[in-house]
């Protein structure tokens, strides 16, 4: 009886074991939260052209200032009724900004 409560004894604790590194093996990282503001623009006026980016074989990077002229405007498909273009830019301060 004693040998038999001894056998009992370790299997629980093994099961224990067992069941304990499958619920650490399958647990995965949260994602930080992120709260992302996206405001959409309605200037119909194409967006401005501030500089060239070039690289070269080497991939060293040559950026040209260009004068603030306006992109060559969009033309849709006939298709298509709207287009919608949002900027996603990542705020530096600490401070959250809600728009309602």
């Amino acid at each position: 009886m004693n040998g038999r409560n001894l056998m009992i004894a370790v299997l629980s604790v093994f099961m224990g074991l067992m069941m304990a590194c499958d619920a650490t093996v399958h647990e995965y990282p949260v994602p930080d939260k992120s709260f992302v503001v996206i405001e959409p623009n309605v200037d119909r006026l194409p967006p401005l052209y501030y500089k060239e980016v070039f690289y070269d074989e080497e991939w060293n990077c040559t950026i040209k200032n260009l004068e603030e002229e306006h992109s060559k405007p969009y033309i849709p498909d006939e298709d298509f009724a709207m287009r919608i273009i949002l900027d996603v830019y990542e705020k530096k301060s600490g401070k959250n900004r809600i728009v309602q």
